[in-house]
């Protein structure tokens, strides 16, 4: 005889049903209450026609003033929490590597291209 059965025989029949229904009744309020979903971060998908870029990402970096940069084809895009700014880098390929330097900087690579980022005196 399983432990299961053990289990089952020495609670009788109606503990077990009773611990069955406590188990569903448990199961289906959490679900009803929206408790499954506690402790799990906001999740929201940017599609390529949001960022007006291309459809491949492949490295990201956040600088001190908490704005996300995203390499793609051509381009980097940054990202403030609400909008998109395209950052163009003429003569890039797809960029591979970005790194958010102390200084306020980027660092980016990729094919055809290696260099800084930095703002002008007007904050662009």
């Amino acid at each position: 005889m399983s432990v299961v059965s053990v289990s089952l025989v020495q609670r009788g029949f109606v503990g077990w049903l009773t611990t069955l229904v406590c188990a569903w009744l448990a199961c289906t309020t959490a679900l009803a209450t929206g408790t499954h979903e506690r402790g799990l971060p906001p999740f929201r998908h940017h599609p390529p026609t949001e960022y007006g870029g291309h459809n491949q990402t492949f490295q990201t970096a956040q600088d001190a003033r908490g704005i996300i940069y995203l390499t793609t084809y051509g381009a980097v895009q940054a990202f403030d929490g609400e909008r998109w700014e395209r950052i163009p880098v003429p003569g890039a390929g797809f960029l591979y590597g970005i790194a958010a330097l102390p200084d306020g900087s980027l660092a980016v690579c990729g094919v055809g291209v290696i260099g800084l980022l930095q703002t002008d005196a007007g904050g662009t």
